[in-house]
């Protein structure tokens, strides 16, 4: 019996993303349009609340999350190969972990900091490095305190990466404002390298290098129910000193979406409200609205802004995507196929978009036309 039930449900799984494959290869078969889907195979796991990060080798790594609610929490980690348009099984980590943070090295490594290990919302001190060329997770050390509601992994330009953000459960859920620092040089963990102005957790939490060398933290929520204030604030990694910034977003405090563009400026947008995003630029120290894009409203949950490097802007909210080109001040809005909604992409290095649902196994890539 057990295995007739088997079989069905592997039945149904192949039916389902067959019909996925097929919707896809429809939108790419649209000739006016100006992207193209391309559909992929399924995921190896499901990623709910993991990461997804492009390694120097340009292929990504997908990295712990959960396979259904918070008490199913994984250690498994895959990569996708965008040349084979594959995926496969990696090792594992020495700690399984969700809502964490991932960042690439300058030699091919992976950090993957904090994050829940499930069951009662266990926080994370731990961080481990992943190396791309044997496969292996190796353990680092344990940072300062534990940090699980999506901490914030910033590279500097030295090698060096900036720990930040994330909750802890010892205070009743509070964001922190301990920063960590990962010595790329020696491979350890420097506790305690400064503070931030202000706690911040979550997902509307974003640490943005900016050309300046000074992180710019933004967004996210100081407890449970109250947003960080200031909204924004600037690290300066060579003195160790976080402070509010002069001018504010005019979105004020709450969670945000923002990234880095290739110009140095910031663009950034606040969830959950029907706004206007905004640019900031850290040579002056001012915010600007950008009229041009249009007022719509970023999903709080599923949502996330990525520049392009040939300068257009993608936004994610929920089921839709929103390309913004700067330069002819034009957006296309782009729906994402079944199964996709809710995704979230990342660019590879040949400009196709990478996109996944996390929580169900699906992928696409993604071209922009020019």
């Amino acid at each position: 019996m057990q295995e007739k039930e088997n079989q069905v449900m592997t039945g149904l799984t192949r039916i389902f993303s067959s019909i996925f494959a097929l919707v896809v290869c429809l939108l790419c078969a649209a000739p006016t349009a100006g992207y193209e889907w391309t559909p992929l195979p399924d995921m190896k796991h499901v990623h709910k609340a993991g990461t997804m990060t492009v390694m120097r080798d340009g292929r990504v790594l997908l990295i712990g999350g959960a396979s259904g609610d918070a008490g199913q929490t994984h250690a498994l980690a895959e990569v996708f190969d965008p040349a084979a348009g594959t995926f496969r099984v990696t090792g594992s980590m020495h700690q399984r972990r969700s809502g964490h943070c991932s960042v690439a090295l300058a030699d091919g490594s992976v950090l993957v900091a904090g994050g829940s290990a499930g069951r009662v919302l266990h926080e994370l001190r731990s961080v481990e490095l992943y190396d791309a060329r044997t496969g292996r997770f190796t353990k680092v050390g344990d940072m300062s305190v534990g940090r699980m509601a999506s901490p914030t992994c910033t590279a500097l330009p030295d090698g060096n990466v900036l720990i930040a953000g994330g909750a802890y459960e010892g205070t009743v859920g509070s964001g922190n404002v301990l920063l960590d620092r990962f010595d790329f040089s020696r491979s350890t963990l420097v506790p305690r390298v400064g503070k931030l102005a202000s706690p911040r957790s979550g997902p509307g939490h974003v640490s943005i290098l900016l050309a300046t060398g000074q992180i710019l933290n933004i967004g996210g929520m100081s407890d449970y129910s109250s947003p960080a204030v200031p909204a924004a604030e600037s690290y300066d990694p060579e003195h160790n000193v976080s402070s509010a910034m002069r001018m504010q977003p005019a979105g004020g405090p709450g969670p945000y979406a923002a990234a880095a563009l290739p110009d140095g400026n910031v663009i950034l947008m606040k969830k959950g409200e029907t706004t206007y995003p905004e640019y900031y630029d850290p040579s002056e120290w001012r915010y600007e609205t950008l009229l041009a894009a249009g007022a719509f409203r970023m999903n709080p949950a599923a949502s996330s802004i990525t520049a392009l490097r040939g300068g257009k802007i993608l936004f994610i909210s929920g089921r839709q995507l929103r390309v913004f080109d700067p330069a002819g001040n034009s957006t296309e809005q782009i729906g994402f196929p079944p199964r996709l909604g809710n995704g979230q992409c990342v660019e590879l290095d040949d400009g196709r978009l990478f996109c996944a649902n996390l929580e169900n196994k699906a992928a696409a890539l993604l071209r922009l036309k020019e």
